[in-house]
C-alpha cells in the first residue's frame, strides 16, 4: 500500500482534509490523443484551466491538510 486517501462520501472532505479538485483536458483520440488530469487544491486554478477549455471533474479526493 503506497498511500491512503479519502473519497469524499458527501461532496464535502471531513475535518483535517483538504480538498483535491481535478480537471480533464478532453484531448483524447481523435483530438490529439494526449489527455490529461491535473490536480490542485486551488478553486483559481481550476477557473484558469477552465478559461483553458479543460472540464472541471469535482473533488477527486480529500488529502492531510
Amino acid at each position: 500500500l503506497a498511500f491512503r486517501i479519502q473519497v469524499p462520501a458527501t461532496g464535502a472532505c471531513p475535518s483535517g482534509t483538504v480538498a483535491i479538485h481535478r480537471a480533464y483536458n478532453n484531448r483524447g483520440l481523435p483530438v490529439a490523443n494526449d489527455a490529461n488530469h491535473r490536480f490542485t487544491t486551488s478553486l483559481a486554478n481550476i477557473t484558469a484551466l477552465q478559461a483553458l477549455g479543460w472540464t472541471y471533474e469535482g473533488v477527486a479526493f480529500c488529502a492531510p491538510a
